[in-house]
């Protein structure tokens, strides 16, 4: 007879093989129980929180049963029927009331007794010093099973249906042990945050001080709209740090050079074919296509007939009276490039005036002619070469 294989999701990743193996029930014999592996984002093998059961028989399983639960009972016929489980139920006073208050103490003792009957042999330590339970989860929290007044507050980055609109692994293990361990959540359903509102902050707090609280949402720290003066400021002085200071032209129309080919009918050209352009990502059918291909060749022909038109003019003007300077200075205009105008300050301006124009005395008319007569007064370092004449220097004063 061969075997048939089925998968069960979510189940916790420290109870090994043999364990959940001796665990579950069904109608036909379990044969192997494996836990499967799963790749991280780096490309690792790691266990997952599924398994796969091989039962012997041809036909696959319907259903199997864990801890002597199964679909077709109720939590509270398997608090009476289970030999493990105490049944401290209390008595209905209130009628309807009372027993809904029973059936949720019953879930919560069942699941309760069901997650410590699974991690008493290796997660549950008693300190010797008194008679206090600590129980080390999966999250990393230790908490204690003593009638303090203790709470847990922050963002556990996990989903429940308690708190959030949606629930995870996580979630429910963070939930089971705060049921295991007499917690409880203070969260009414309301967001706590501004734009992800699927990821509430949640209050646990024990049981014995769970009626004197209440939940009030008081707003969210992570608010941009607080600060956002300050915020403008930081982000402004970091700007004038960081990013170096140009030139802003005034008038850009102005200093715009065209190329020496290009006339009005070009740029008419070019605009249609923009306008073709833009009709076709509005609608792009086929007849806006054929406009747009035709337009394309009807402007890139004239422009290649200018630009050929224009270089065999150039070549023409070229001559024997042509400087070589001249000739690269056009080559390097033709090709696009363009000399690298660096920003000078107005300090660094200011200092180099000075160098060249460095203080007078007063009895002088002008500073040029202090300049020309050369007087003794100014040191080697700011007076100019005496070479110079004041006809050189008015001319660079001009520039």
């Amino acid at each position: 007879m061969g075997l048939s294989y089925g998968i069960i999701r979510n189940v916790d990743l420290d109870i090994c093989d043999e364990e959940i193996k001796g665990n579950l029930e069904s109608d036909l014999e379990i044969v192997s129980v494996r836990r499967l592996k799963r790749t991280t984002i780096t490309g690792e093998w790691v266990e997952s929180e599924t398994i796969r059961i091989g039962c012997r028989g041809s036909v696959l399983l319907t259903y199997v049963r864990g801890y002597g639960c199964s679909l077709g009972r109720s939590y509270k016929d398997v608090i009476i029927s289970h030999p493990d489980i105490d049944t401290d139920k209390q008595e209905s006073t209130d009628g309807g009331s009372q027993q809904e208050k029973d059936v949720i103490n019953t879930k919560q003792r069942v699941k309760r007794n069901i997650k410590i009957k699974k991690r008493n042999k290796n997660n549950m330590k008693t300190e010797s010093s008194g008679d206090v339970v600590r129980e080390k989860s999966d999250t990393g929290m230790s908490v204690d099973e003593r009638d303090d007044e203790n709470k847990g507050i922050g963002d556990f980055n996990a989903h429940h249906s308690c708190w959030s609109n949606r629930s995870d692994t996580r979630g429910t293990q963070i939930y089971d042990v705060g049921l295991d361990t007499g917690f409880m959540t203070l969260n009414n359903g309301e967001y706590t945050r501004i734009r992800l509102k699927s990821s509430p902050d949640i209050i646990f707090v024990s049981s014995n001080i769970a009626v004197k609280l209440d939940w009030k949402n008081l707003g969210n720290e992570e608010n941009p709209q607080v600060l956002f003066d300050s915020l403008i400021n930081l982000i402004n002085k970091a700007e004038n740090v960081s990013i170096p200071m140009i030139k802003i032209p005034q008038n850009p129309t102005g200093k715009f050079i065209r190329r020496s080919y290009w006339s009005p009918s070009l740029s008419h050209k070019v605009a249609q074919r923009r306008l073709a352009l833009r009709e076709f990502r509005r609608n792009p059918i086929s007849n806006n296509l054929n406009v747009l291909v035709k337009k394309h060749s009807e402007a890139r022909s004239p422009i290649y007939k200018a630009r050929a038109q224009y270089w065999f003019e150039f070549c023409d003007s070229i001559d024997e009276a042509t400087t070589s300077s001249s000739m690269w200075c056009q080559m390097r205009w033709m090709k696009g490039l363009k000399t690298a105008r660096l920003s000078v300050s107005e300090e660094r301006k200011f200092e180099l005036l000075c160098k060249l124009a460095p203080d007078y005395k007063a009895g002088n008319a002008h500073p040029l002619n202090v300049i020309a007569h050369a007087p003794s007064t100014f040191t080697s370092e700011n007076t100019l070469n005496a070479a110079h004449k004041a006809q050189n220097l008015r001319r660079l004063a001009h520039y």
